[in-house]
């Protein structure tokens, strides 16, 4: 499974962010579903990037965390509200702000997947 952060990064933007493909992370084809979806909408920044958690924990306590989700073949798009670390548990706020984005993201996938919306990713077999 893939991770992705939907915030406010530290420069203030609005953007999507996931770790980079460096031999440990999964090279998914959802994760880059999900990235090409992004980049081609053009509403944020979207960014492989490394993130720690103390940037994700600064980011709840400053409130601009929107999205936590994960990404992969068998779930799609899955929405993450906890994550633990240093044996305390974070909340993150995904089910409060929507989950907006993992929703229009899976909705999206979804339909390319089952012919309800055409795209160059899919290729009709007769």
């Amino acid at each position: 499974m893939n991770l992705f952060l939907y915030w406010i990064n530290e420069d203030g933007e609005e953007e999507l962010a996931t770790p980079p493909l460096d031999g440990i992370i999964l090279p998914g084809v959802t994760r880059q579903s999900i990235l090409d979806l992004a980049h081609q909408w053009g509403e944020f920044k979207v960014s492989e990037r490394y993130l720690t958690m103390d940037d994700l924990t600064t980011a709840v306590e400053e409130n601009r965390v929107r999205e936590m989700f994960g990404s992969g073949t068998a779930c799609v798009v899955c929405p993450v509200s906890t994550t633990l670390y240093k044996d305390e548990t974070i909340h993150i706020p995904t089910m409060e702000n929507g989950p907006k984005l993992a929703s229009r993201i899976l909705e999206k996938l979804t339909d390319i997947q089952y012919g309800r919306e055409e795209s160059d990713w899919t290729i009709t077999v007769a």
